[in-house]
């Protein structure tokens, strides 16, 4: 899985469609999220805006 993963998210990280963040305290990390912004079709909610977030 290590190097089909690295292999899928390589091109995400380039292009923005997944990131990250790390909160630290004291410079320690204490927690991270990574998310990948998905294409979505419009909905009535959200007309002109055809991306989601999934974590």
């Amino acid at each position: 899985m290590d190097r089909s993963f690295r292999a899928w998210l390589k091109p995400r990280l380039i292009d923005g469609t997944y990131f990250g963040f790390i909160v630290e305290d004291d410079g320690k990390p204490i927690a991270g999220i990574g998310l990948m912004e998905l294409s979505w079709p419009p909905h009535p909610l959200h007309q002109d805006d055809g991306r989601r977030g999934m974590s």
